[in-house]
């Protein structure tokens, strides 16, 4: 759901079934936080052997995750303001190998001047304005993601007088699409980190977007059918939902139906140029080039739960979103992917 986050919360299954793991950011060298990953079970406590069968397969799953975003990518850093203008779109490569039998992962990310032609720069030749290398074989607590690959690293509190923001990552090999939502200690929203990429040699790298936030817009109304997995930073079982998701423009408004289960929740929103703005629930949604969306609160609220969100329109019939929930004290609390497939135009 643009407007709102649309987690939904079915009946606990193992945890086996969604592969879950920690890592630093991949590839953000601004806000790159390793740290070593704290485990907290949820309450009640496990016996000590199921403990050690919990740390186990989510330790071996970890690595597991982090892999699905092993190679070269290429494309571009982006800066956008909250109106959806570029301010600059600089080339970038961020490499990701593993050594050690997989244990330790080796990052590279270079950025480059962006060239006249507009063509990606001969990165043999060209050299890059940023380089930078990191190694790791543990992983920072604000981390969470699935066996697709995508994945979350961000604050773990929104706190007083403290930046706040989160890092959200959509894989469809051999494609990668990446936000960065970011709040200054003012609260103020920060220009967002659009980061679209291509895995190289199997997509030529490129500069040029293929669909625009009006074209976007268009394409999203019709009906939706969504499945959604919901991972948890305190360990606690995973949880499974679908729902049906109704997007109708009239003029300039979007209007939204979701129902998932007996419930059905409806909302609209104003578009303002290439933005949707969610009055009731005081979220903006930002339309990007490329199929990309980024959704945040309008005003960063103390006492209020809120989300951060990235959506990739990945193909004409097929969506996925990515929801970074936090409570009413500011507290990380899950990570939602949501697949969604086009039933009707």
């Amino acid at each position: 759901m643009l407007g709102r986050s649309g987690a939904i919360r079915l009946s606990a299954r193992a945890i086996g079934r969604v592969k879950v793991c920690r890592s630093p950011l991949l590839g953000h060298p601004r806000t790159q936080a390793i740290g070593r990953a704290r485990i907290e079970p949820a309450q009640p406590q496990p016996s000590a052997a199921g403990l050690q069968s919990l740390l186990g397969s989510t330790m071996r799953s970890t690595w597991n995750c982090l892999l699905e975003n092993l190679g070269e990518w290429r494309g571009s850093f982006a800066t956008v303001d909250e109106q959806g203008q570029v301010l600059s779109d600089d080339p970038s490569i961020t490499s990701l190998e593993s050594s050690d039998g997989g244990k330790t992962i080796h990052q590279r990310v270079r950025k480059f001047a962006p060239t006249a032609d507009r063509y990606f720069p001969d990165p043999q030749t060209a050299p890059p304005t940023k380089d930078l290398n990191l190694t790791y074989s543990e992983v920072g607590r604000g981390f969470l993601a699935l066996e697709t690959g995508a994945f979350s690293q961000g604050s773990i509190q929104l706190a007083p007088f403290a930046e706040f923001g989160a890092e959200l990552g959509l894989v469809a090999r051999p494609y990668r699409s990446r936000l960065v939502i970011r709040y200054d200690r003012d609260r103020h929203l920060m220009p967002l980190t659009v980061i679209r990429e291509g895995l190289h040699p199997e997509v030529p790298p490129g500069l040029g977007h293929t669909l625009t936030p009006a074209e976007l817009l268009d394409q999203l109304s019709g009906q939706w059918a969504g499945e959604s997995v919901t991972v948890y930073p305190d360990f606690q079982p995973a949880s499974y939902g679908k729902s049906q998701l109704t997007m109708t423009r009239s003029g300039d408004q979007l209007l939204q139906t979701l129902e998932f289960g007996d419930q059905t929740l409806t909302s609209a929103a104003t578009i303002r140029g290439d933005r949707l703005e969610f009055a009731a629930g005081k979220v903006t949604v930002l339309l990007l080039a490329d199929g990309l969306s980024a959704s945040f609160p309008s005003h960063l609220d103390f006492r209020r739960s809120l989300f951060l969100e990235a959506g990739w329109l990945i193909e004409p019939n097929l969506r996925q979103r990515l929801i970074r929930r936090y409570s009413d004290r500011g507290e990380w609390v899950a990570l939602t992917l949501v697949t969604e497939r086009r039933l009707a135009q």
